[in-house]
């Protein structure tokens, strides 16, 4: 995904799936790392970003669950500090939620049943997928400017959008009050 934090130095979540054991959380922390917990208590951070997200950031995390190994990228740049092998396998089947302690902008959301590699990563950073991509489980664009529907255009998983607005920095995006 594509993030532009109003405020950054604070942690923040980007994105959430699950709840309890089964809870998947992305974000950032207030020292500019991005952060991936699985469960209620295995955290992993990635090394400290080169530089603050004062403009729209690609920040991506990629989860083999088969390997148990979580890498970070911003942009194109591998963000790895550690690699892990301690998590469990997640069985969450609920609805995807962004921004939940976030206050920003987002722009386009991309999620994938793989761990990308970071070669596949930098084949599809540039450009807009057209949704029927291999292994694309979800993809929001987060680009309609109006209303309250996120479209996926992978799967049709449409989500609606509470309290938020549109916004047009660097094209349109979806904008998440504090």
């Amino acid at each position: 995904m594509m993030v532009k934090p109003d405020v950054l130095n604070q942690d923040e979540v980007f994105f959430m799936h699950g709840s309890g054991n089964d809870l998947l959380l992305f974000g950032k922390t207030y020292d500019n790392r991005l952060t991936f917990s699985v469960g209620l208590n295995e955290t992993v951070l990635s090394k400290p970003l080169d530089s603050p997200m004062k403009d729209f950031t690609r920040v991506i995390v990629t989860y083999d669950h088969e390997k148990g190994e979580v890498r970070f990228y911003a942009g194109t740049k591998e963000m790895t500090d550690q690699i892990t092998t301690t998590f469990y396998e997640h069985n969450a089947y609920s609805p995807f939620t962004f921004g939940m302690g976030y206050a920003g902008s987002i722009l386009e959301a991309r999620i994938w049943t793989k761990a990308l590699t970071q070669a596949e990563i930098a084949n599809t950073a540039d450009h807009y997928l057209t949704g029927y991509e291999r292994e694309l489980l979800a993809y929001y664009p987060l680009n309609e400017g109006k209303g309250d529907i996120l479209n996926d255009k992978a799967n049709r998983a449409t989500l609606f959008a509470h309290g938020t607005s549109w916004a047009k920095a660097k094209g349109i995006s979806l904008h998440i009050p504090a």
